[in-house]
């Protein structure tokens, strides 16, 4: 379907004859729709023909048929169908020996998403005609059956752009009046008196703040909600100010008829504070490598700001209860007063939005009812069209840290001895210590002396950086501490880092930047010297007490050498001392081990020397019977494998040697007394200890031995004696 979309003369006439004649308003979307039903009017001339397949078409009728039931518009999507539509015949042809018409949709129906996707599938709307001969006579739809006149005029995609036209046509036209999406001829607007803005100018300069066209018109105006004429006196109220008082008014919220406020007052709020005071690095950064420059910082800010909403606050937003946001972030329209609540609450604030800077104000009272702090964290959602609801993180602990106050003499901020004890939690990565703004206060000169941003950053690099890491610093921690310096944008800040080869990025950290202090060279000198003058007195007297060291280590040389062979002296006995603990700890630990083991053979000694008990040749037959019962009893209790499962062979017990038994113990006593004649014989003031065998060892082991022997002959008679008497 083509339609002129473009506002030319006549349909500026039209819209002229549509406003004659009405006193009230017009909204900006009935006037397009009237436009549109104009513009669209031929193609509602032609008469439709009601489909019959008997009966004969040709090109370019229009015919009109009933469907129902689903009808796909996708894959897996379907539309329901009850009602007739209004095609137009293409194309007449015969094939395969039948008649059939090919048809388009040129309506605005659900309809048309299931032509678009036959379209998209390349398949044809087609149906049979002249099915009879004769044809059957043909009958035509009534006007009042029309469903082209229950349909919108146009697509919303093309009613969109005949609005946009029309509301850039209306800017060029006399006579029509236009505020707030609504319209009226001019000649019909209501009279108010130039005294009644007079009177709201007042009262709007000792209020400060922002008031509804309602509460004027039924304050000023005195016309009450319930009379007729109000929407008209409201209308006629916003075009005088727009129109007339434009430089003392301005319409900060197009919510219902909107809100004014004097330009004075929001212009004041923005300029007396400290957010929006002069920096004169603003315009002088350096970019040499733009070089996908926007994809760089779309990452780092990824990196940075894992929640998109979430925002940290610099000691300058804080004090001065601002806020400053990404562009693009927020979607807040003609609007610049928005209305936000706190999530959890029902405290409410009015706040200021100022698209130019893209900076919200009006947080000063609740940010000192909270004692807020520097590096809090904030996260901001948009509800409306102008309203979005904020949240402050907070901990149970609370955060103590020093009272910062700004000094307006020298432009920064200082710390005071007074200590502030605040709910909020401050993110530990960007929180700045007490040292850093006492830092920045005594040396803010020497700061601002700086020629170019990129000047003061490699300055603050080279103060605040870890010099161990290569001046290591987030950059939201430098962020911070340059809006201290001045009123900075943390977009200069990513660009001056990610455009410049000093700046080296951290491959393990994000967000972390280091500085290649060899390409700087001069400003690294210029820093150094910088440093050596504030701390000059400083030297001087290291200087000096270094010369009196000197001096002394001159005249005590002597003393300190004997110093050190005292030194070496104790050294040695304290090893000897040591050596000598760890001896008899060794000493202490073997003696345990050989009784554990003393106590372990004398149990299997005890084991094979008991005697076997002596059974008549009837009670052994007794108990060997009651032994095999209860094998097998056990062994019905025990649950057999269902498949038989092989084990491995069990180890054969140690056969116990007597002979072996009774030499290990001997050895073992005999260890134990060299042991303790050893410990007996080693003075304690011996400083070597010396590990020698005179052949003592070997002697009583000999006649050990031939005792253990003695003794072994003896005891094996023993059992051979048991073994006859047994025989017998």
């Amino acid at each position: 379907m083509e339609v002129n979309l473009n506002v030319e003369n006549p349909d500026i006439e039209v819209i002229r004859s549509f406003l004659k004649g009405q006193e009230l308003p017009q909204e900006l979307d009935e006037v397009v729709y009237h436009l549109a039903l104009v513009k669209t009017r031929h193609l509602r001339k032609n008469r439709v023909k009601i489909y019959d397949p008997g009966c004969e078409y040709r090109e370019g009728d229009l015919i009109y048929k009933d469907y129902s039931g689903k009808l796909p518009t996708g894959a897996k999507r379907f539309i329901e169908m009850d009602r007739g539509v209004v095609l137009k015949v293409v194309e007449v042809r015969q094939h395969l020996g039948r008649h059939e018409i090919r048809l388009e949709y040129e309506g605005t129906s659900d309809f048309l998403r299931y032509a678009q996707y036959l379209e998209r599938q390349k398949i044809d709307l087609l149906l049979p005609h002249k099915q009879s001969r004769p044809p059957a006579k043909t009958r035509y739809l009534e006007e009042d059956l029309d469903p082209r006149l229950k349909q919108q005029p146009l697509v919303e995609r093309d009613f969109n752009r005949l609005r946009k036209k029309v509301v850039s046509a209306l800017s060029r036209i006399q006579g029509v009046a236009f505020i707030s999406e609504k319209l009226l001829l001019e000649e019909n607007l209501k009279k108010i008196d130039d005294s009644v803005f007079d009177h709201i100018r007042e009262f709007l300069r000792e209020n400060k703040k922002s008031e509804s066209t309602e509460f004027l018109v039924e304050n000023f105006v005195k016309v009450k909600p319930k009379d007729s004429a109000f929407p008209a006196y409201c209308f006629a109220l916003n075009f005088r100010m727009m129109r007339d008082f434009k430089i003392d008014f301005h319409q900060t919220s197009m919510a219902g008829w909107g809100r004014w406020n004097l330009i004075s007052v929001i212009y004041h709020l923005r300029k007396d504070s400290i957010i929006s005071l002069p920096n004169p690095l603003e315009k002088e950064v350096h970019l040499p490598n733009r070089k996908g420059l926007t994809l760089l910082r779309r990452k780092l800010n990824g990196e940075l700001f894992p929640e998109p909403n979430r925002f940290y606050l610099t000691q300058r937003e804080v004090t001065s209860g601002a806020l400053r946001v990404k562009p693009g972030t927020f979607q807040f329209g003609e609007s610049i007063e928005l209305t936000a609540h706190e999530a959890g609450t029902k405290k409410e604030l009015t706040l200021y939005y100022y698209p130019d800077d893209q900076l919200i104000m009006g947080f000063k009272d609740y940010f000192d009812g909270i004692r807020a702090l520097q590096a809090l964290s904030l996260t901001l959602e948009q509800t409306g069209e102008d309203r979005f609801q904020f949240e402050v993180r907070t901990t149970k602990k609370g955060t103590i840290s020093d009272r910062v106050e700004y000094d307006p003499d020298k432009g920064t901020f200082r710390v005071t001895e007074e200590k502030v004890a605040s709910p909020v939690f401050a993110n530990k990565t960007m929180f700045l210590e007490p040292e850093v703004f006492r830092i920045v206060y005594e040396h803010i000169e020497d700061f601002r002396e700086a020629e170019s941003m990129n000047d003061l950053v490699q300055r603050v690099f080279l103060v605040f950086g870890i010099r161990e890491r290569n001046y290591e610093i987030h950059t939201l921690r430098l962020y911070h501490i340059l809006d201290l310096i001045y009123p900075v944008r943390l977009r200069s800040v990513e660009d001056i880092l990610l455009a410049n080869p000093e700046f080296v990025s951290s491959e393990k950290v994000p967000g972390v930047f280091y500085l290649d202090s060899d390409s700087i060279g001069q400003p690294e000198t210029e820093e150094r010297e910088r440093l050596l003058e504030v701390h000059e007195e400083e030297e001087i007297a290291e200087v000096e007490v270094g010369e009196e060291i000197a001096a002394e280590i001159a005249s005590t040389a002597d003393t300190e050498v004997r110093e050190e062979s005292r030194r070496e002296e104790e050294i040695r006995l304290l090893r000897e001392e040591r050596r000598r603990r760890r001896e008899e700890e060794m000493r202490i630990k073997e003696e345990r081990m050989r009784r554990i083991r003393m106590e372990k053979l004398g149990e299997r000694l005890q084991a094979v020397e008991a005697p076997p008990v002596q059974l008549e040749p009837e009670e052994v037959e007794a108990e060997t019977t009651r032994r095999r019962r209860r094998i097998e009893e056990e062994e019905e209790k025990i649950p057999k494998p269902k498949k038989r499962v092989e084990k491995a062979p069990a180890p054969e017990e140690e056969t116990l040697d007597m002979d072996e038994i009774k030499e290990e113990i001997q050895l073992e006593k005999l260890k134990e007394e060299v042991l303790e004649k050893k410990a007996a014989e080693v003075p304690k003031e011996k400083k070597e200890v010396a590990y020698k065998d005179d052949g003592g060892f070997g002697g009583i082991l000999a006649s050990k031995l031939d005792h253990l022997s003695e003794k072994e002959e003896n005891e094996t008679k023993k059992p051979k004696k048991k073994k006859d008497r047994s025989e017998k």
